[in-house]
């Protein structure tokens, strides 16, 4: 399906419902342009960020690999994202791809921000995502580990179990170093 079709495709979307974005991923992986013209439409049309952007968690989350190509063209839009949907979904791809050195310290900032955004879920994916970029800068860590400690006195529940998994990471890291 060429770009085009595929936009046409993504914005009878409701927004909720996650069967027709499936059905679309599903009917669509047999091509091999498929995944580039997700990113393409990712990068370059805001109002179907937030379909594209759970298309590619989708398909980060059933195995599959993006090439490095891929990973930084998806990386680009880290700060210019619309809805926090799109934002959850980019942070929560972060762990499951591999990131360069040079990626980590253009998101960096970025992922930084949003620990303070006003979704919870965008804050626990956040803590998480930014994790990984600390494993490449191990001079952020003790920031981070005191903005992890802080943010257990006033997060939710939810949100605190988060952290309190990379607080035992970042410890766990500290001892056997990173990267």
């Amino acid at each position: 399906m060429d770009v085009e079709l595929l936009k046409k495709t993504l914005l009878k979307w409701n927004g909720k419902h996650i069967d027709f974005l499936i059905d679309v991923y599903n009917t669509n992986l047999q091509y091999p342009s498929f995944i580039n013209n997700i990113i393409e439409i990712y990068s370059t049309d805001n109002e179907l960020e937030h379909s594209t952007s759970w298309i590619i968690k989708h398909h980060i989350d059933n195995g599959k690999a993006l090439e490095q190509d891929q990973i930084e063209k998806m990386l680009q839009k880290t700060g210019k994202l619309n809805y926090w949907e799109s934002q959850l979904h980019l942070l929560q791809i972060i762990p499951g791809i591999r990131l360069t050195e040079k990626q980590a310290e253009s998101i960096e900032p970025h992922i930084l921000k949003l620990l303070e955004s006003e979704k919870k879920f965008v804050r626990a994916a956040a803590y998480e995502a930014y994790f990984e970029v600390v494993r490449f800068f191990p001079d952020l860590s003790t920031e981070f580990r005191t903005a992890c400690e802080k943010a257990l006195t006033k997060e939710s529940a939810s949100v605190k179990v988060k952290i309190k998994r990379i607080l035992s990471k970042l410890i766990t890291g500290a001892n056997n170093g990173y990267k």
